[in-house]
């Protein structure tokens, strides 16, 4: 047989060679030419997807909108494109966190943290940081915002960026704040104002003295907060930034409270009203309205109290603001204690009570028990208060508040006075004293709240005999507030039970005095009110109304044969009277003091510093006893 070469044609040939040289391997500079290309062609995929993301993110097509950045993450996983991957994950943790999913949100945030921390990308780094800190805002984790703001303190530091170091103080001041800490305010709002001063940023700066002012006023130093405070609003004024102006009028209006200056501070907070209502700004004008409300109640003035109140619980309702709405409703429900209007204080402490469960709020909730305690105490069931009190006690135990365990405290002395036990009230009454006046709780108590545990332990000392502690007791009461009609009526019951009536008279008459003021004030309320204020029950163990301080006036007057001071007293009683002081607006007749009563006041400056001066004589049997 004949062998012969196959015949190939030059077009076979061609064929056969293009088919078998793709099955040649490629050269490794091809090789990274075809990666480079599908990279980028994945990368081009990854950011339409993400910019799709985005899209149906805005229109509020959040399912959809996971789904693109999951798939844009797992494409730049694929690629090892780990800025990329940050990226999707920042995105997907910002929809979940819109969905109020903050677990997952949470989760991808620190997956984002971690790859930025891989990078060494510090501005990635602070992002993630700074919404890590927004999540636990809003989730009201103070311990969490406190650890994510200090590491972006240090990046800050290491990255020496002044508007990171400026965010991460005030965030750390703020958040200090909140948890009552007021010595670390004033650590870190010191360190912002350094901060503020050399970037030259005024508005920094009078948000660092704001800050200062505030905490410097809750630690004590009313003074020092006075300065501060002056400062920050000279600053705010010369820039005419309105809004930090207004807030740091209402600082400093609190302040002058403080310092007993209540008609300047007064002034000072209707500014800032002013500034807050021309520039629609609702949460600078609820909180200027409820100062105003807080400051008229802590001069008697219920009708402005509660005028000003109702207003700032409107607009905090109206902006969904439960934690300040829950404040605003309790100081609403404490011009209803002192006015005796027990079945309101019964019906607003429910709400409260509730509200305070639901937004987890302690010291509220121990707040509102004993409010009930004392509203059914009032209307004469004595087994109510120990009850409330004991729940009102657990609150404070369980969960370390310790303005409900001083509150319970209080009620549960009165109770157990009230049911014959006053060697155990005489206890619980010192134990709520001395939480009142530790300076590390002060900041966390009501504003009276030295006051409350002085009036309680004043009559349970008077009911036991102890007369000369009771009058030491109540004499500190009016040094604090040298109006306080409660003490002063303890103090002329005290006189009268040491058989000094004269004494006894001049302090019935002070107590009287500014009862009259405040019913002069109440006038504009139901007439319901007016008459149901006379009926109030005091504040303290003996469980007496302020109707009763009047007719025991009286009968002092006429056991010494001055008849027509005791007629005079208890025409105040009248209620025809008051009716018509309300149509004609005719001036309250007041109750009048002799010119022995007179020369006392003069003589001493106040009945405080006369009782202060009596008291000390009658421990020493000094010679001027008589002549006092």
């Amino acid at each position: 047989m004949k062998h012969c070469l196959p015949y190939f044609s030059v077009t076979t040939a061609t064929i056969i060679l293009v088919v078998t040289s793709s099955f040649l391997p490629l050269t490794p500079w091809e090789t990274l030419a075809v990666q480079a290309q599908t990279v980028e062609v994945e990368k081009i995929r990854a950011q339409q997807l993400l910019q799709r993301g985005i899209e149906q993110a805005k229109t509020n097509q959040l399912e959809a909108a996971l789904q693109s950045f999951q798939e844009a993450r797992i494409i730049y996983q694929g690629i090892q494109d780990f800025l990329g991957e940050g990226q999707a994950l920042n995105y997907l943790s910002l929809v979940y966190s819109s969905l109020k999913d903050y677990t997952k949100a949470i989760d991808y945030q620190q997956q984002v943290l971690a790859i930025a921390r891989s990078l060494e990308d510090p501005n990635l780094e602070w992002s993630a940081l700074s919404t890590l800190v927004s999540f636990f805002t809003q989730l009201e984790d103070e311990q969490k915002i406190i650890e994510f703001a200090q590491q972006g303190l240090i990046l800050a530091g290491e990255s020496q960026n002044s508007q990171w170091e400026w965010a991460a103080l005030s965030t750390l001041a703020s958040t200090y704040s909140s948890l009552e800490n007021y010595e670390k305010v004033v650590e870190y709002a010191q360190q912002g104002l350094i901060v503020a001063q050399e970037v030259q940023n005024p508005n920094y700066e009078v948000l660092a003295l704001v800050f200062l002012s505030e905490a410097h006023n809750l630690l004590g130093d009313s003074q020092k907060a006075l300065e501060l405070g002056q400062e920050g609003l000279a600053i705010a004024r010369e820039i005419n930034n309105s809004e930090l102006e207004a807030w740091t009028l209402l600082v400093l209006g609190n302040v002058n409270v403080s310092l007993r200056n209540y008609s300047q501070g007064i002034d000072l907070v209707q500014k800032g009203l002013g500034i807050a209502q021309a520039s629609s700004n609702r949460n600078l004008e609820s909180n200027a309205l409820f100062y105003l409300a807080l400051i008229h109640w802590t001069q008697g003035d219920y009708q402005q109290a509660i005028d000003y109140g109702q207003q700032s619980l409107a607009i905090y309702r109206e902006l969904g603001d439960h934690d300040s709405e829950l404040i605003a409703l309790h100081n609403l429900n404490t011009n209803y204690i002192y006015l005796g209007d027990y079945q309101k204080v019964i019906e607003l402490t429910q709400e409260e009570l509730a509200l305070a469960r639901q937004v987890k709020n302690y010291d509220y909730e121990g707040i509102a028990l004993v409010y009930l305690g004392f509203a059914h105490f009032a209307q004469g069931d004595i087994a109510k208060i120990l009850e409330y009190g004991q729940q009102a006690l657990a609150v404070g135990k369980e969960k370390q508040s310790i303005t409900s365990e001083h509150l319970a405290l209080i009620a549960l002395s009165i109770g157990y006075s009230n049911s014959g036990n006053n060697q155990q009230a005489l206890e619980l009454a010192q134990q709520s004293l001395a939480i009142a006046r530790n300076p590390q709780h002060r900041h966390q108590l009501l504003v009276n709240a030295e006051e409350l545990s002085l009036n309680t332990l004043g009559s349970l000392y008077r009911k036991v005999g102890r007369q000369e502690e009771a009058m030491t007791v109540y004499q500190e009461t009016l040094a604090i507030d040298q109006h306080h009609f409660t003490a002063q009526v303890g103090l002329a019951r005290s006189y009268r039970e040491l058989n000094l009536p004269l004494t006894a008279i001049t302090y019935y008459k002070q107590a009287i005095s500014n009862i009259e003021q405040i019913r002069g004030n109440i006038t504009g309320l139901d007439r319901q009110l007016q008459e149901s204020f006379l009926q109030a029950i005091l504040v303290d163990a003996d469980g007496s109304k302020n109707t009763d301080i009047y007719r025991e006036l009286a009968d002092l007057l006429l056991s010494q044969g001055r008849i027509l001071e005791a007629q005079q007293v208890l025409e105040l009683l009248k209620a025809e009277e008051l009716r018509e002081y309300t149509r004609t607006g005719n001036q309250r007749q007041d109750v009048s003091f002799t010119d022995t009563e007179s020369a006392i006041i003069q003589e001493h400056g106040t009945l405080v510093a006369f009782g202060q001066k009596l008291a000390d004589c009658q421990r020493h049997n000094c010679p001027q006893k008589e002549q006092l």
